[in-house]
């Protein structure tokens, strides 16, 4: 059961988290390093090497916050949530609430540019540790990079891995193919940093699933993130190293017919 706020609102003479924190995924982003691979037990069972300390829903005091998410009239929506348990699981949120920003003397968090049915994902995660995702969810691309970013935002490793795990079974186990659709490559790599997860895991995908079909005279390289492009040259060269000493002669070595241009026989 959530109880009602009863906290007093501030006259704005204390400054807002979203000052500090941008509501447009201008957020500070932690530094990455390559997961280990782990394969599921379930379908949206978070992967971590340690799982969080969980708190039980009797251990929580009365004390409850409100985040009002989105700003378009008809779409935003009022969560209210547990104090403790937010703040236990996002540092993002202990920040806003337990500081010296205004969300803590008003005991409501704003985040505008958020989606409600991101967040709505988070609030039942919150209490869960499950992912509880509709129908047209479940494979929705762009929706499970989304959870990952937002768990990035708010410091919360334990969901992102959840949100992760999600995408690697619509990509891996109910499409035809594994490979990324322009558009949701560009979503990726706009809403995070070099060497992040999601960046990794669609790289590697690319490295190991791509062939000749994929990069035919018709692949539009321009259409494709620089950054991503390069990523998948490097995944390439870390994967697939051919070996100093090798019985394979180097084209550039053994013969230069390779790389002539084709002339023709002139009449004198």
């Amino acid at each position: 059961m959530l109880f009602d706020l009863s906290l007093n609102h501030l006259n704005g003479s204390v400054p807002s988290l979203n000052q500090a924190f941008d509501s447009s995924h201008n957020y500070p982003l932690s530094s990455y390093s390559r997961p280990e691979i782990m394969m599921p037990t379930s379908k949206y069972e978070p992967q971590s090497n340690s799982a969080p300390v969980r708190l039980r829903r009797r251990d929580l005091q009365k004390t409850a916050i409100q985040v009002k998410v989105g700003h378009e009239p008809g779409s935003a929506e009022t969560f209210t949530i547990h104090k403790e348990l937010i703040c236990h699981y996002s540092p993002f949120f202990k920040a806003a609430l337990t500081g010296s920003w205004s969300e803590a003397e008003s005991g409501i968090v704003n985040l505008p540019s958020d989606s409600t049915d991101v967040f709505a994902v988070f609030e039942e995660w919150l209490y869960s540790q499950t992912l509880q995702l509709e129908d047209t969810q479940e494979n929705n691309v762009i929706f499970l990079m989304e959870l990952h970013v937002f768990g990035d935002k708010v410091a919360v490793p334990e969901f992102q891995n959840a949100a992760m795990n999600a995408l690697r079974f619509a990509k891996l186990n109910t499409q035809k193919t594994g490979l990324f659709k322009v558009s949701e490559i560009e979503y990726a790599y706009q809403h995070t940093s070099a060497g992040s997860p999601l960046r990794q895991f669609i790289t590697d995908i690319y490295v190991w699933e791509a062939n000749m079909l994929v990069f035919t005279d018709n692949f539009a390289i321009d259409s494709y993130p620089m950054a991503f492009v390069v990523d998948v040259i490097k995944g390439y060269v870390t994967q697939f190293p051919r070996p100093k000493k090798s019985s394979i002669p180097k084209p550039y070595v053994a013969a230069l017919e390779h790389y002539m241009v084709p002339t023709q026989r002139r009449e004198a």
